[in-house]
């Protein structure tokens, strides 16, 4: 059986309810009960060929607080980011984001749909498409700029470089100048610690424009491991800050 959780429906159990219940028998919440600070966590891992290196497994972490509104049965709220780190997989290779790169990124945003099913409350937010370092009319069918002649590239970082710079240290070391689409679908739970967690989806697509190595060319082939994707939504304080939500992601990780 499946309820969308909204205000018009027969739905009265407290938050506090919610969590302790969620999982043993059917659940119901308030529009409202999920209103509040929390904190986003997203890891993403892909299977990545590096040459000499060979397959490692790389993984990007995302942490980003948020305050959400819970009516009508969506969760809802743009956040900032506190923490975007890439792990190469290997100690060869080391991926750099830098805070001109971090800056740029559009504002997280959770825009999720509540429903209830057997007893349990479910969270799903459909594929969201970020695009960085171009501006495309159609975001999701459109090709990538493969040119930095392309009228569609701008200098989204303000680093005087087309694009978006990120570096690369190692056995090969140097700026890139990228663009990017990458989209994340959300598929999950309200559990029983009082988070919402579950299965994180994701691509990307990277297109590199220039660099300041000749070795630094078409970024490797790689392919998302779904097993070790997901993400994590926790409440937190209402005063809490960047701090604060990178230390309860930290409990996760």
């Amino acid at each position: 059986m499946m309820q969308v959780v909204n205000r018009s429906g027969a739905i009265a159990a407290s938050a506090a309810l919610v969590a302790i219940v969620v999982g043993a028998f059917p659940v119901e919440a308030a529009a409202g009960t999920f209103d509040g600070r929390w904190v986003l966590v997203q890891r993403m891992t892909s299977s990545v060929a590096v040459p000499v290196v060979g397959d490692v497994e790389a993984t990007t972490t995302v942490v980003s607080l948020h305050d959400l509104v819970d009516e009508d049965g969506r969760l809802q709220g743009e956040g900032k980011i506190c923490r975007f780190e890439i792990d190469s997989g290997s100690d060869l290779v080391e991926t750099i984001v830098p805070k001109a790169f971090r800056r740029a990124m559009p504002a997280p945003t959770i825009d999720a749909v509540l429903e209830v099913e057997d007893g349990v409350v479910k969270l799903r937010q459909p594929k969201r498409t970020v695009v960085v370092g171009a501006k495309l009319d159609d975001i999701q069918g459109e090709a990538l700029p493969t040119k930095s002649s392309d009228p569609r590239v701008f200098d989204q970082d303000s680093d005087e470089k087309p694009g978006v710079t990120i570096r690369v240290e190692g056995l090969v070391s140097g700026d890139m100048y990228i663009v990017q689409r990458s989209w994340t679908r959300f598929d999950g739970a309200f559990l029983k610690d009082g988070s919402f967690g579950g299965r994180l989806s994701f691509a990307n697509e990277q297109v590199v424009l220039g660099s300041t190595s000749p070795f630094l060319g078409d970024p490797p082939k790689s392919r998302p491991v779904a097993a070790k994707s997901w993400f994590r939504i926790a409440r937190l304080s209402e005063e809490a800050t960047c701090k604060e939500a990178r230390s309860v992601a930290d409990s996760y990780l």
